[in-house]
């Protein structure tokens, strides 16, 4: 199944990867523990999953001992690599003392076979949204699509409002960009938090990536966010192998840890 949450990413669960929608050659590939856990919140968008819950969907029923730490690095690793692939923030928060919630819209892509038998297999433009009180799909008729269309030109005009009220209250809305900080022999390194760290400190904490960064050209994505009284710390460093066409071959994590 693919799902492309908030226009801005693409999620392939059978081949266990996600992607950039505007770019969808940039693939990273993702754990089977990611991908299940990841499918199990865009079924349920809009609505708080307890902890419980996705440690029973995703590590006991598929026969893993659950764990509060893997749960909390693997929500930290998808946030990352939500950061990484899109300028679109994809809202993944956490629920204190309950649990995760996505906030935005999923849509399914539907896939269907050519009718001539050629079984060529084409993506539909029509898209089936995922209800969020149910999880389950639904398929739009000509005239729901023409009351959706004319809602969202409505929740346009008010996004713009809103806009324009921040702009003379002197509210920015500008968005955090990616920083792109040196290229480091066959690694160009990206920060994903504001913080400024150099990269040097990645290299001298981690030496592997040092080691891979003189053996094949690739991306480091690195987060050392500081532990303050509002916020909690998050340590991620992964190496994506570019392939020599485009996208990744692979991302390798090595470090992911999270205070949540």
């Amino acid at each position: 199944m693919k799902y492309i949450i908030e226009n801005a990413i693409l999620f392939d669960s059978d081949r266990k990867q996600i992607s950039s929608a505007s770019s969808p050659d940039v693939i990273v590939p993702l754990t089977t523990t990611a991908s299940r856990l990841l499918e199990e919140i865009i079924k349920h968008p809009n609505r708080v999953l307890p902890r419980a819950l996705l440690l029973k969907k995703v590590w006991e029923d598929n026969g893993y001992a659950p764990s509060d730490a893997s749960l909390n690095n693997n929500i930290s690793v998808l946030r990352k690599y939500f950061t990484s692939l899109s300028d679109t923030e994809i809202d993944l928060r956490t629920v204190p003392k309950i649990g995760f919630q996505l906030n935005g819209s999923v849509v399914l892509c539907e896939e269907q076979t050519d009718i001539a038998g050629n079984n060529e297999v084409h993506e539909t433009e029509r898209k089936d949204v995922i209800q969020p009180a149910s999880g389950r799909f639904s398929s739009h008729t000509r005239f729901g699509l023409y009351i959706a269309s004319a809602g969202m030109t409505v929740v346009t005009l008010l996004v713009a409002l809103v806009f324009l009220s921040f702009q003379d209250r002197g509210i920015s809305t500008q968005k955090k960009k990616i920083q792109h900080m040196v290229r480091f022999e066959k690694c160009d390194a990206f920060n994903l938090s504001s913080d400024g760290i150099p990269f040097e400190k990645v290299l001298s904490q981690f030496p592997s990536v040092r080691s891979s960064c003189t053996s094949k050209p690739a991306n480091v994505y690195y987060d050392f966010s500081s532990l303050n009284k509002d916020r909690a710390r998050h340590l991620f460093v992964s190496v994506c192998f570019k392939n020599d066409k485009s996208g990744y071959l692979k991302c390798e994590n090595i470090k992911s840890y999270s205070l949540e």
